[in-house]
């Protein structure tokens, strides 16, 4: 079938006014803030934004037990490198039964929704906050809770900070 142009316009149209509305149709979702030019802010900028950033490995995810609102998982790290913020991860709850440098960490999700997605068994720069007592994602930038993680990248970071 054959749309002519008054017809594909509207089609058009339709699909922008979801977009700039967010209206989501059932089993569509999308990074809807992609389509706005979007650039990501670079390691600096997110660390120095983050108030604790660190170095982890994935040791498990919650994908299966999402918050309803956000649909977000939590998933279980151990720490190698702490490059921000080590005085607050003094206080915060480690993973219960777990030993040294293993944490939960909030607030992941599916990159169509703009969260990062953590996979088991990778290693991450992860730029977190605190929230209600615990560490969770920090999002200043699509996606920017979680990079991949490399020893140039870690260097990048504590010149950044300046450590």
């Amino acid at each position: 079938m054959m749309l002519s142009t008054p017809d594909k316009r509207r089609l058009l149209v339709g699909w922008c006014f979801l977009a700039v509305f967010g209206v989501r149709l059932p089993g569509v979702s999308t990074c809807i803030l992609l389509l706005n030019g979007w650039e990501p802010l670079s390691l600096r900028e997110l660390a120095v934004q983050a108030d604790v950033v660190v170095g982890a490995r994935t040791l498990a995810t919650y994908k299966e037990e999402r918050t309803p609102e956000a649909r977000t998982y939590t998933a279980t790290f151990r720490i190698f490198s702490v490059l921000k913020g080590g005085d607050l991860l003094d206080d915060i709850e480690r993973a219960p039964g777990s030993r040294r440098n293993v944490y939960n960490v909030s607030n992941f999700g599916d990159k169509t929704m703009c969260y990062a997605d953590v996979a088991e068994g990778e290693t991450y720069l992860l730029f977190l906050t605190l929230f209600g007592g615990r560490l969770s994602a920090k999002y200043d930038d699509l996606f920017g809770a979680a990079a991949d993680y490399d020893d140039e990248s870690e260097a990048e970071i504590l010149a950044a900070i300046g450590e």
